[in-house]
């Protein structure tokens, strides 16, 4: 998650779960590690996180990963993982900037919603012009708010939005020199590696074609029906 969306989604936290006393508990689903949440990427905390903790909201966390800062840690798709979070009620689900990064975005993100009562609310936010990035793998899966909130069945859209971020330069220039020569080099050794194995796809995704031009994140939020 970068800065921006963070931002910009607080303001939907606000209106949609901050200020409503029968809103109590919620699950970040794809939460990374606390050192990545508070340290690697502190606007996470400082947005998503703080917010619900100054409403006496309660944020589990969520990974695949085995992490010792989670409260759960398992596969949606494993019978006994998914029942353990049917039965905690949530009332709301954060799913940010996961979906690109499963084999199917469509049977995750239902698998999710199939855990949460009738009534609960659904935030996602997907890249919609982002580049490739791994973690472990990025499907390229870039759809636009409309085409994201469409995948996702037995729920109904209440906001829909296209965050236009930074551009390539912009976080280029907010580092050092050396910083920025070694970040630029990167990406210029990741273009020709890519362009002699002919890897034509990923190279059109390359950090380089966002230069001057701003990533752009599709959001949305949907209530279950």
């Amino acid at each position: 998650m970068r800065p921006i969306e963070s931002k910009l989604i607080k303001k939907f936290i606000y209106k949609y779960i901050a200020n409503d006393d029968l809103i109590l508990k919620g699950l970040d689903i794809g939460s990374s590690t606390l050192a990545f949440r508070t340290k690697i990427k502190p606007h996470i905390y400082e947005n998503i996180y703080v917010p619900l903790i100054s409403s006496n909201k309660k944020l589990y966390t969520s990974d695949l990963k085995q992490e010792i800062d989670n409260d759960f840690s398992g596969d949606i798709f494993d019978s006994d993982f998914f029942n353990l979070l049917k039965k905690q009620k949530f009332d709301f689900l954060f799913c940010f900037n996961v979906l690109e990064h499963v084999e199917s975005p469509k049977a995750f993100i239902n698998r999710c919603v199939d855990f949460l009562p009738s009534g609960s609310l659904v935030f996602v936010s997907v890249p919609f012009s982002y580049p490739h990035h791994n973690d472990p793998i990025d499907t390229l899966f870039r759809p636009s708010p409309s085409e994201l909130s469409s995948i996702v069945t037995n729920s109904i859209l209440l906001d829909e939005l296209v965050i236009v971020d930074d551009t390539f330069i912009q976080d280029l220039l907010r580092l050092s020199f050396t910083g920025f020569l070694s970040r630029f080099l990167s990406e210029l050794l990741k273009f020709g590696y890519d362009l002699v194995r002919f890897k034509f796809l990923i190279l059109r995704q390359n950090r380089l074609f966002w230069l001057f031009r701003p990533y752009k994140i599709s959001f949305v939020v949907l209530k279950k029906l």
